[in-house]
């Protein structure tokens, strides 16, 4: 409940995602956050407490759809109501490419066009990616399955093996290395981060997950228009999610562009870990704004 009354005109706690909020207490400290894990079961409990609070104060920032996904969340994964057995769980996941705990894709769509062994970011670990070439697996997927079976542990060797090979091979600086950021120092960063920097947003994650559903809603009513079923594509064309399709269309572009760009400075080899992060942040911070804009206004106009 704390949480809750001191963060609820917070800027940088209104844009932390569902999973952070779900498994952490936030305190604000000046210009960083501290972030105290939550006791499984118990942490959970606060955390349904912490949710009605949200659910009764936010108005549309935070709706019934949104306190309906977070109870399921939490009675699925916190509160071991979860059926899957932990020995094959991440295996699965990874299997499938999904991340129950962030709730999307290990590897994204665009890198999903790529080969397996080539779908990796400059934070990687080159540890995952020398595996990754070897056995033609996602090295994003190969450091999903240490972090699945091994925890805060397997995390730890990743770093170390990173920290050894990479100025070995020719890879490009690792963003997550520059230790003028406290996110990245060793234990530390695990509990201290400089506000919400590398957590992502939940506005982004909403924009992701409402373009989807407009995108799908809108090919079924094109294929029931082709295939003649006209009862069916007057019933689609009445979802309202599709009143919002120019408006996220034309974010999409504008988002889709801080990404690539973002993507470009990762790659960069000729330029610093501290610059890469001083530039990615400014554009991440862009392009979260520009998709909690687009939220904000398709909430408020009801299409959503």
């Amino acid at each position: 409940m704390f949480t809750v009354f001191t963060t609820k005109d917070d800027d940088d706690y209104k844009q932390l995602p569902d999973w952070v909020r779900d498994n952490y207490w936030y305190v604000k400290l000046a210009d960083k956050a501290l972030y105290i894990p939550k006791p499984f079961e118990i942490g959970a409990l606060g955390t349904v407490v912490e949710r009605g609070l949200e659910f009764a104060l936010a108005s549309n920032d935070y709706t019934t759809k949104d306190f309906v996904g977070s109870l399921t969340t939490l009675l699925a994964d916190q509160l071991a109501m979860n059926p899957m057995p932990q020995l094959i769980k991440p295996a699965l996941e990874a299997t499938n490419n999904y991340n129950s705990f962030l709730g999307s894709p290990i590897d994204n769509m665009g890198q999903q066009r790529l080969a397996a062994k080539d779908r990796y970011t400059a934070a990687t670990s080159a540890g995952a990616i020398a595996a990754g070439k070897v056995l033609n697996i996602s090295p994003q997927r190969i450091e999903y399955l240490v972090r699945g079976y091994f925890g805060w542990l397997g995390l730890q060797v990743l770093n170390i093996t990173d920290l050894a090979a990479r100025p070995l091979v020719d890879l490009p600086s690792n963003p997550n290395r520059d230790l003028s950021k406290v996110n990245n120092l060793f234990m530390v960063g695990d509990f201290i981060k400089n506000s919400n920097v590398g957590t992502g947003s939940k506005y982004l994650t909403r924009f992701y997950e409402s373009q989807q559903k407009i995108d799908q809603v809108y090919a079924s009513l094109s294929n029931a228009r082709k295939n003649g079923e006209l009862e069916y594509a007057k019933e689609l064309a009445q979802d309202n999610s599709l009143k919002s399709r120019r408006l996220y269309n034309n974010a999409k572009t504008r988002i889709d562009k801080y990404s690539q760009q973002i993507n470009v400075i990762r790659a960069n080899k000729q330029i610093s870990a501290s610059m890469k992060n001083e530039r990615i942040e400014v554009l991440q911070k862009r392009r979260n704004k520009l998709a909690e804009s687009v939220d904000r206004i398709a909430r408020a106009r009801g299409y959503l």
